[in-house]
């Protein structure tokens, strides 16, 4: 501890007493503990807890104006969606039940939870399904994501141009063995074991029948609508929020290039530009300082990487940058927002497109 400068205090357990008072299974184990000093959430093994994911779970906890949810104060809303057995033709529960509440997604979601907290996680019900008769089973995960905004971000990540849109809930993702829908607040996956015939038919019954029990409505994100229609991919729009979620659609190494943080909300989607398909980006900051502080910040780092960094005629501060693919990067600020597009086969298209974004947002 001396030599490492360690500045936590240090105690040492000799005879096991405490480790098995707090049932810790394994090292390193984390606890998170309240305001009262009760014990709401337990990670067994390494977590990086300087993610955008931690962070937004930790600063959720902390807010002294919204609630800490706990699961004696959840009302249980993702389980009451899940089917009991028998509702759907053919089909019963196998196993038990399990409601997953606020900290607790670490225990079902090892290492994918931090994701789901940066679009304000609250719940998951989970159950597997058999139909004997058909030889078929299925798991239902009921994700309860607190708005529609974060139900549909969360949703988001799964969609791409190819994919096969079916017309359930708000909309929906059907693969062989998958199928991924979003609803008001909730996020649905159902999850075949092996694909066989009448997978997907099982899969659009379950989604048809939980849609059904949600009545809430929910709008997409209203940044959306300020990405251009003209050459847009249609079924490619995302909505992200912190460098987790982005990293997830556009990798950008570094500490957080862009300041992506709670208060920051973007949106992308792909677009034929010049020869290539290439990657939109809209971002809104709580203030004009941040996106300004965003766009400097990107522009240094991409000259220090060795890109050629020259100025465009979209604003002050507006840049572009080739990369050794000869693709372009094209980034401006107007006011809170930051618009750019990644891998754009054509310096003035993409300087187009941009200009497109900038002139529908205020």
């Amino acid at each position: 501890m001396e030599k490492s400068k360690y500045s936590f205090t240090g105690l040492l357990d000799p005879d096991g007493r405490v480790t098995g008072m707090y049932g810790i299974r394994g090292t390193p184990t984390a606890y998170l503990i309240d305001r009262e000093g009760m014990i709401i959430g337990r990670k067994v093994g390494y977590r990086d807890w300087a993610t955008d994911g931690a962070r937004s779970l930790i600063a959720q906890l902390l807010e002294e104006e919204e609630e800490a949810v706990v699961a004696d104060s959840y009302d249980g809303a993702a389980e009451k969606l899940l089917p009991a057995s028998g509702e759907i033709e053919g089909w019963r529960i196998r196993g038990e039940v399990m409601e997953y509440v606020g900290t607790g997604l670490f225990d079902y979601l090892d290492g994918g939870a931090e994701l789901y907290y940066t679009y304000d996680f609250r719940a998951v019900a989970t159950a597997e399904y058999e139909n004997p008769a058909q030889g078929l089973s299925v798991v239902v995960d009921v994700y309860d994501m607190a708005g529609p905004e974060g139900a549909f971000g969360i949703y988001s990540l799964g969609r791409r141009s190819d994919a096969q849109f079916v017309e359930v809930g708000h909309e929906a993702i059907l693969t062989e063995f998958t199928l991924d829908m979003w609803k008001g607040r909730f996020f649905v996956r159902v999850q075949a074991f092996k694909p066989s015939e009448g997978t997907q038919q099982a899969l659009m019954a379950f989604a048809r029948h939980i849609a059904a029990k949600v009545a809430e409505k929910g709008e997409t994100p209203s940044l959306l609508k300020r990405l251009p229609a003209e050459s847009r991919v249609s079924g490619s729009e995302r909505f992200f929020r912190g460098s987790l979620a982005l990293n997830n659609i556009r990798y950008l190494p570094g500490e957080n290039i862009l300041r992506l943080d709670r208060g920051t909300k973007g949106v992308s989607a792909e677009y034929l530009i010049g020869s290539e398909r290439a990657t939109a980006f809209l971002i809104e900051y709580p203030s004009e300082a941040q996106g300004r502080r965003a766009l400097e910040g990107y522009s240094r780092y991409l000259r220090e990487e060795g890109g050629q960094v020259e100025a465009v005629e979209l604003g002050d501060g507006a840049f572009s940058a080739k990369s050794g693919k000869a693709l372009w990067t094209v980034v401006a600020l107007k006011g809170r927002f930051l618009a750019g597009v990644w891998d754009a086969g054509g310096l003035e298209p993409a300087v187009r497109t941009v200009g497109r974004m900038l002139a529908l947002v205020p």
